[in-house]
């Protein structure tokens, strides 16, 4: 996020200060405290000799970063509830200002169900 931020900052200073879109970066853990991250633990590691066991691919876990840069795995299905409420969040703070919203999801996961 930090990243878009300061590119967003960059083009606006090139541009005499005056940013022709708004924009607003959005985690999906961005405003949950820390005690409630949705974390999954690493996987068992198998008995010396025996090959790892399968993934199932239905819910792999993903890999993202805290604002503070701090990695964390989340399994996709606990992020997608998170997704959404920024998603809500996003299109209540531009509705009133008849300006059209866009949201771009930029992750390797599905998030069946999502709706904007």
């Amino acid at each position: 996020a930090a990243p878009l931020r300061r590119a967003a900052a960059a083009g606006a200073a090139r541009s005499g200060g005056a940013a022709a879109i708004a924009l607003a970066v959005r985690g999906a853990l961005d405003g949950v405290c820390e005690g409630a991250l949705p974390l999954t633990p690493p996987p068992p590691q198998p008995p010396p000799g025996l090959p790892p066991s399968p993934v199932d691919a239905s819910d792999c876990p993903l890999i993202t970063r805290l604002n503070d840069g701090t990695p964390v795995t989340v399994h996709e299905a606990a992020l997608t509830p998170l997704l959404q409420r920024q998603l809500d969040a996003h299109a209540a703070a531009l509705g009133g200002r008849g300006a059209p919203c866009v949201a771009v999801l930029l992750c390797a996961g599905r998030f069946d169900g999502l709706r904007s």
